[in-house]
């Protein structure tokens, strides 16, 4: 996940675990991306979709599909990428 290491990530990582739903919100006005999927863990931000994969869920949620998002692996790593994998499915 793009961006856990600068936002609430690291203090909520012992509570985060597999299986926990995930809020996904567009942000198209992102200065840095235009597709930007803000990803939220009970009520805290803690990163964004990679822009590398943002692409197909960003034209979903501007399509108004409802999607369904969780977290499918947390791994501790020295990566702040590696650290928590995601699946996003239509739902």
């Amino acid at each position: 996940m793009a961006g856990f290491q600068h936002y609430a990530g690291p203090n909520l990582w012992a509570d985060i675990r597999i299986g926990d739903e995930l809020l996904l919100l567009r942000e198209p006005g992102n200065p840095h991306d235009r597709r930007a999927v803000a990803v939220f863990w009970d009520g805290f931000k803690i990163g964004y979709l990679p822009r590398i994969e943002n692409t197909a869920v960003a034209q979903l949620m501007d399509r108004g599909i409802p999607l369904e998002a969780r977290i499918t692996r947390v791994r501790k790593s020295e990566d702040p990428w590696e650290r928590v994998r995601l699946s996003v499915a239509v739902s």
